[in-house]
C-alpha cells in the first residue's frame, strides 16, 4: 500500500494545493485501496496487485473528468515550468543532514573558541595575580587570546566554505517526493528530543554561568578576592562557550531538516505533505503586532527567568507559560490569518 500511496502522491505533487484536488486525491486513494483489497482477497501478489491498481488508476489525466479536477490540470507548458524545479532525492537528503551536522559542529565548536578567547587574560591573571601588562605571563595569555580567537574564526569560516555545496537548496527552486519527505520528517522527529535537550542544556549553561562570579566576589574573598574574582570571571566565558556550543549544534541540525521539510512550494500538492496542524503558521495585518507574535516565545522565557531570579519564587513564576499559552491563542484567533501548507 506504501507504494500505491507514494505514486499516487507523484501523480497530484505538481497540482494546485485547493480543496478541490486534495478531496480528488483521497477519492482516487480510496478507489485504489478498495482495487487492493479486492485483488488481494480474489488470490492476487501484493506486487501483482500494485502493479493492477497503478496500471488501472496510473493516468490522471484520463480520470480528471471523473475527479472533477479537469480545470486544475496544467497544460504542457504550465507542466514543463513546474517540473523545472529540482528533485531533492532521499539520498541527497540523508547526504545534507549528516554535513550539516558536521559543518555545525565546526560553526559551533568556533563560536566557543571565539567566546573562550576573551577568558585567557582573566585566567592568567586568576592564576598568576600578575599585576601589570608588560610582564612575560600577560603577554603569553594575551597571545593565548588571539590564537583561540583566530581558530574560532577560521572554524567559522572553513564551516561556511564547506556548506556551499548545498547552496542551491536555497537559491534554485527544489522540492521532495513523499517518501523523501516522510524519511526526512521521520528523522527529525526521532531526533527532536535529543535536539530538544542539547538546547535545554545549553540554556542552563548559559544561566549557570553567572554562580562563579556571584560565589567568588571579590569582597567575599578577603586577601585573595582579586584572584579569585578573575577566576569566575573566566569560569563564566567558559560555561557560556559551552551553553553556546549546545545551542547553535542543535540549531544547526534542526535547521537542516527544516530548510529540506520547507523546500515544496505550499501552492502546490507536495506542498501539504505534513499535517496541517503541525505547520500551522500565522499572520498578522499590522506589521508591529507580526514582528511582536514572531518574538513572542523567546519574549516570554526572557521575562520568565528574570522574574524567577530576581525573586527566586521558582514554584510560583512558572505560572506564566499557561498564561503565555492562552494569550497566544487568542490573539491567533482573533487577529491572526492561518496560513498552511510550507512555505
Amino acid at each position: 500500500m506504501e507504494t500505491i500511496r507514494n505514486y499516487l502522491e507523484s501523480m497530484f505533487a505538481n497540482l494546485p494545493n485547493t480543496p478541490e484536488v486534495l478531496r480528488a486525491k483521497d477519492e482516487l486513494l480510496q478507489m485504489m485501496e478498495d482495487k487492493y483489497d479486492e485483488l488481494t482477497a480474489s488470490g492476487q501478489s501484493e506486487n501483482e496487485a500494485v502493479g493492477t491498481v497503478i496500471s488501472e488508476f496510473g493516468n490522471l489525466d484520463e480520470l480528471a473528468d471523473d475527479l472533477g479536477i479537469r480545470g486544475n490540470m496544467p497544460s504542457a507548458s504550465a507542466g514543463e515550468e513546474e517540473n523545472n524545479g529540482r528533485q531533492v532525492s532521499k539520498e541527497e537528503a540523508v547526504m545534507f543532514i549528516k554535513s550539516s551536522s558536521r559543518l555545525g559542529l565546526l560553526r559551533a565548536a568556533g563560536i566557543a573558541l571565539c567566546i573562550l578567547s576573551v577568558s585567557w587574560p582573566m585566567l592568567g591573571e586568576g592564576l598568576f595575580g600578575y599585576d601589570g601588562p608588560d610582564t612575560v605571563v600577560s603577554r603569553m595569555f594575551v597571545a593565548g587570546m588571539f590564537v583561540f580567537l583566530a581558530a574560532g574564526v577560521a572554524l567559522i569560516i572553513a564551516s561556511s566554505m564547506a556548506g556551499a555545496r548545498w547552496r542551491y537548496l536555497r537559491e534554485e527552486p527544489c522540492f521532495l517526493d513523499y517518501a523523501t519527505f516522510n524519511h526526512v520528517q521521520n528523522e527529525k522527529d526521532r531526533s527532536a528530543v535529543s535536539l530538544i535537550a542539547m538546547k535545554v542544556v545549553g540554556i542552563m549553561f548559559c544561566i549557570l554561568s553567572l554562580v562563579p562570579s556571584v560565589l567568588m566576589d571579590g569582597d567575599l574573598m578577603g586577601f585573595h578576592g582579586m584572584v579569585m574574582e578573575n577566576m569566575g570571571a573566566a569560569l563564566l566565558f567558559l560555561l557560556v562557550a559551552i551553553g553556546v556550543f549546545l545551542i547553535v549544534l542543535s540549531g544547526s541540525i534542526t535547521g537542516s531538516y527544516n530548510r529540506l521539510l520547507k523546500l515544496n512550494s505550499g501552492n502546490t500538492v507536495k506542498g501539504n505533505y505534513s499535517s496541517k496542524e503541525k505547520n500551522k503558521k500565522y499572520r498578522y495585518e499590522n506589521e508591529n503586532l507580526d514582528f511582536f507574535m514572531s518574538v513572542y516565545g523567546t519574549t516570554v522565557l526572557c521575562l520568565y527567568l528574570m522574574w524567577s531570579f530576581l525573586t527566586f519564587n521558582w514554584h510560583i513564576t512558572w505560572i506564566i507559560w499557561p498564561v503565555a499559552w492562552v494569550i497566544r491563542k487568542v490573539i491567533e484567533t482573533n487577529l491572526g490569518k492561518e496560513e498552511g501548507g510550507i512555505s
